[in-house]
């Protein structure tokens, strides 16, 4: 507790009963306030649980948070709701048992790869070369496309052994 500020604050108010120089409620408001906070600090607020830009896992589906969630509101049976903005344009309601925030490690990203295929060297069955241009190339595991995908280039390499 500050005492020097405190008594700066007191003196200010009992200035209050000079009538060339009235406060209005709105400052009246603001001095007690502050001796009250000077004598009894608040609590300070705690940090929103997301921010803007931070990746979640919402039921088992991964999504960059691209707007403000507002704080966590207490409902009935203590469980705290948040709003999203989820991908710019949808604001959803969420209970915080369905929402995680995912370390920058666990999120899983979409890469769009574009070249032609040529078998893998070592285990063919495993992966194939993806030749992106002439002097740039990337080993791709089949496991790592979607199952369409794999077909597609599982076919392309038999019809490229076929000649």
């Amino acid at each position: 507790m500050n005492a020097k500020k405190i008594a700066e604050k007191l003196r200010r108010l009992a200035k209050y009963e000079i009538p060339s120089q009235p406060f209005t409620s709105r400052e009246l408001k603001g001095i007690i306030t502050d001796i009250a906070d000077e004598l009894d600090p608040p609590e300070p607020k705690p940090e929103p649980a997301f921010k803007v830009g931070d990746w979640v896992e919402i039921d088992g589906k991964q999504y960059r948070l691209s707007g403000v969630p507002l704080c966590g509101c207490a409902y009935p049976h203590n469980q705290k709701w948040y709003v999203l903005d989820i991908n710019g344009n949808e604001f959803t309601h969420y209970t915080s048992e369905n929402i995680r925030k995912l370390d920058p490690s666990e999120v899983r990203i979409k890469v769009t790869l574009e070249g032609t295929v040529s078998p893998g060297l070592n285990n063919p069955e495993e992966g194939f070369y993806l030749s992106l241009s002439k002097d740039s190339y990337a080993y791709v595991r089949y496991e790592m496309l979607d199952p369409d995908t794999a077909a597609l280039v599982r076919e392309l390499l038999a019809a490229q052994e076929e000649k």
